[in-house]
């Protein structure tokens, strides 16, 4: 039985001793941290916050879209972008026309795909030759 009690007591010394360690280490951390004073937030910024901005509409998000490609196709003479309409429903841009080679259509895909916003291409396309 003594040498149980005893063994007991060291374990206790033990734990009391790692607890004493731990705790002068996490004092002298917290001794070395610096509390600085925080400003209070204007109203201006809590109300910015506190009213979501509207979501874009979507009609309008597609019209701007569609124009962008208009745009891009009549520049670039050689995607043949004249003789095509465009139309964009949830960012997905349909292409409907003609072009003159394969070259040209698979041309006018890659530069509309290329546009920010994109997130299909709808080739209805006929190839001339």
């Amino acid at each position: 039985m003594p040498f149980t009690i005893r063994s007991n007591i060291m374990k206790n010394r033990v734990a009391r001793y790692t607890l004493a360690i731990f705790a002068a280490g996490t004092f002298t951390a917290c001794a070395n941290m610096k509390i600085t004073p925080v400003s209070p937030v204007p109203a201006t910024v809590i109300a910015s916050v506190a009213t979501p901005a509207a979501a874009p509409n979507p009609a309008a998000v597609d019209a701007a879209l569609a124009e962008t490609v208009r745009a891009m196709l009549k520049n670039n003479a050689a995607l043949g972008g004249n003789s095509l309409t465009v139309a964009v429903s949830k960012n997905e841009v349909t292409l409907t026309g003609d072009v003159e080679t394969g070259q040209q259509l698979v041309a006018v895909a890659k530069a509309v795909q290329s546009v920010k916003g994109v997130t299909a291409v709808i080739p209805n396309i006929n190839v001339k030759r």
